[in-house]
């Protein structure tokens, strides 16, 4: 029988859930962990994917789906986990969301466990929360895309290039403060030749529309990419020299931590711990000081070298921790 039947909403395009799914796959490959994955477009695809595959367990990616439905699933006495991939903060701005993972949290049922990917939101979850709750990190596998001796060309042809290449790519969200992370390099350019890179938004939000007329009265230098595949993105993230992170809410940074793996240093908010800097998310003058800090010549290769060591090491630590949670959760099914 397969150990873990993985089941997630096709949404028609690679979301930061496909990615933490793909990594997840590899490292059960590589130590003996049966799987089978399935994508499913509504509620009763689902229910039929559950039903034809027998599995120890079913481990349900997102809550994308009706509360009703997960009640039949855990109905049918089957070993069911829920991997919420979101923090508080985010699911509050999502009230079917919200409201859905609030009541999974007060659920009482031996054959349902919740895993989430951020281990202080686990400590919160638990702390009201019925239902028992897993930390299950998100994992990275790959470990360089770059010989030690081409990072280290890269890193100090960057330390030298006087333009800086500044990105903050993330989905436009209010979450994720892009407006203060702009404003702070407007205040950096006042001393830096920087260029900002961003993506493009094809289905335009306001906050898109706002983002776009602060960059036009902050007159910034701005690169705009097209949204992309993880192999692209990797060329556009080896470029930059700086990586840009200091949101309100996050349960794992990609983007920051794929930036790291590359050698390039990055600013975060609290949330992203492992980052090369952390700077209050409120304050543009206090991000702008460190985005000066971090690319003078002095300090840059330093932090660079870091970056891929720290990378290194939160891989490893997420991996390991990622395979004790299966273990722990096979353990309690069978």
């Amino acid at each position: 029988m397969i150990d873990y039947l993985i089941l997630y909403r096709d949404w028609g395009r690679a979301t930061g859930v496909t990615v933490s799914v793909n990594h997840l796959l590899k490292l059960m490959n590589a130590n003996g962990f049966s799987n089978k994955v399935i994508f499913y477009h509504n509620d009763e695809e689902l229910l039929e994917a559950i039903s034809c595959n027998m599995t120890r367990v079913i481990m349900l990616q997102a809550p994308t789906f009706k509360y009703d439905t997960l009640i039949k699933i855990l109905d049918t006495g089957r070993n069911t986990v829920l991997v919420v991939h979101s923090t508080i903060s985010y699911l509050q701005a999502e009230a079917d969301a919200f409201e859905n993972v609030q009541k999974y949290l007060q659920l009482v049922y031996r054959n349902f466990m919740i895993c989430n990917p951020c281990q202080y939101e686990v400590e919160g979850f638990r702390s009201y929360a019925k239902t028992e709750i897993i930390y299950l990190p998100n994992t990275f596998n790959q470990v360089s895309f770059n010989s030690e001796s081409d990072l280290n060309k890269k890193i100090k042809m960057k330390q030298n290039n006087p333009q800086k290449k500044i990105s903050i790519f993330c989905d436009y969200r209010p979450f994720k403060n892009i407006a203060t992370q702009i404003t702070a390099c407007s205040i950096a350019s006042k001393q830096l030749n920087l260029e900002l890179h961003m993506f493009i938004e094809k289905h335009e939000n306001s906050v898109y529309k706002n983002i776009k007329l602060l960059l036009k009265n902050t007159n910034l230098p701005i690169v705009w990419h097209d949204k992309c595949g993880n192999k692209e993105l990797h060329d556009i993230l080896d470029n930059m020299t700086l990586g840009l992170q200091v949101s309100y809410s996050e349960t794992f940074s990609y983007i920051i931590f794929e930036h790291m793996i590359h050698g390039i240093p990055t600013i975060a908010s609290t949330t992203v711990p492992f980052a090369s800097i952390i700077s209050e998310f409120n304050d543009a003058k206090k991000i702008a000081d460190k985005i000066y800090y971090i690319t003078q010549d002095i300090q840059y290769s330093k932090y660079a070298q870091k970056a891929i060591q720290q990378s290194e090491n939160v891989r490893k630590k997420n991996n390991k921790d990622a395979l004790k949670a299966l273990k722990i959760i096979l353990r309690k099914c069978n």
